[in-house]
């Protein structure tokens, strides 16, 4: 699989993503391949490029889920695109509350992990991708956290809102990381003022959730970052919190054209490095919600080693139950003597950011009596822990 700029299509090359149009209309499913009329219906979206597969490469295998995840990124990242046209036209947002009910509908009440997989951005629909994808993360975490369903829709309005200010920076100031001490930086913390403005805070004449507003002053008001670089995280309140680790992961792992993605994996290291500035009950949180490390996924190790994910584990996702390829043996890194000996560094990923799973690796092994007792008691062990952690909180 591999990145082909959209002036460079030829006929005969095979998609390696589904092609919807803004109403989710499916138009060019995966495998498809490519024709003259396709290509030239391709250039029309404005996209900078698409993923194509190599001429021998068989179609990765995608869940549904993940299928319609993608559906749904496309669809509502053209109606954050038209509320935030209306907004910096001064209009009024006004199918905004609409689109973060739809997004707390999706992904407000999930009782299981999501592979919370990427789509690639480019300077020219950045901000709204960005406001989607961390408006998802967050009524993901607030519904695993507790947040009441008010406060759900409030933060998740929140995140679809906080970097409008992007919208006025030059394409070379779209940074990947917030550098307090670049003059690109200070331009992008008084461009958040200037949208926030937009906002009319004052009057509240769109009649947004005063919490929305609160978030938002707080994630973008300069003397936070500028004037007082002394001011830690910590100090601002709990939602804030949930949306700054929310948006710090999505644009870390974000797919840009000219940038490099980091993984789940050192994105994960970095928010639990950093506490002062992320919140560490909502960076774990976060590793509750998304699938870090799934099943079947391979992983480099420090010792330099490569190694497979047999079994997860949910008390902590980076100490799972691998088969290191080396000596072909299983390691529990939950057990610190083996943890002493090595650990994960990162995992590895196809080229659209996906993890790349070796199923018939996974199979083979599935299938070994010595690794299916294994599991078992890894599983077993796993579960009575967290019932004792689950009678402790209840005493």
């Amino acid at each position: 699989m591999h990145f082909v700029k959209t002036e460079d299509l030829c006929p005969g090359m095979r998609l390696a993503k589904p092609i919807y149009n803004r109403l989710g209309v499916l138009l060019y499913e995966r495998n498809t391949e490519l024709t003259p009329q396709g290509i030239n219906s391709i250039r029309k979206f404005s996209l900078i490029g698409i993923y194509v597969l190599d001429p021998a490469e068989p179609l990765p295998p995608l869940s549904e889920e993940e299928l319609h995840f993608e559906q749904f990124q496309t669809m509502y990242m053209f109606r954050l695109r038209d509320e935030l046209g209306k907004l910096v036209t001064g209009k009024e947002p006004d199918k905004l509350s609409e689109l973060c009910k739809s997004i707390i509908r999706e992904f407000g009440n999930l009782d299981h992990k999501i592979i919370f997989s990427q789509n690639l951005r480019s300077s020219g629909d950045f901000v709204y991708k960005h406001g989607l994808n961390t408006g998802i993360l967050c009524a993901i975490l607030t519904h695993h956290l507790g947040f009441s369903y008010e406060e759900q829709l409030a933060l998740v309005e929140a995140a679809l809102l906080y970097d409008t200010g992007y919208l006025y920076l030059d394409s070379d100031q779209l940074t990947d990381f917030e550098d307090v001490e670049s003059a690109d930086y200070k331009k992008l913390c008084l461009a958040r003022g200037d949208a926030f403005a937009l906002l009319k805070p004052q009057t509240n004449e769109y009649h947004l959730p005063k919490m929305t507003l609160q978030v938002i002053a707080e994630m973008i008001h300069p003397a936070n970052h500028i004037a007082h670089p002394e001011m830690k995280e910590h100090t601002w309140r709990f939602a804030t919190q949930v949306l700054r680790v929310a948006g710090c992961f999505d644009q870390m792992t974000a797919m840009r054209y000219g940038f490099e993605p980091q993984s789940e994996v050192v994105t994960m290291k970095y928010l639990f490095e950093h506490p002062d500035f992320f919140n560490s009950t909502v960076v774990q949180a976060l590793g509750e919600c998304i699938n870090i490390l799934p099943q079947g996924a391979c992983v480099d190790l420090t010792s330099g080693d490569k190694a497979l994910i047999l079994e997860t584990n949910p008390d902590d996702f980076l100490q799972p139950l691998i088969l290191r390829f080396s000596d072909n043996r299983i390691y529990d890194l939950s057990d610190p003597d083996v943890s002493e000996k090595f650990q994960i560094k990162d995992l590895m990923k196809t080229m659209d950011n996906r993890i790349q799973v070796d199923e018939e690796t996974l199979k083979q092994f599935q299938t070994d009596t010595y690794v299916t007792e294994m599991m078992n008691r890894f599983r077993k062990a796993k579960a009575k822990l967290a019932k004792k952690q689950k009678n402790r909180e209840v005493i």
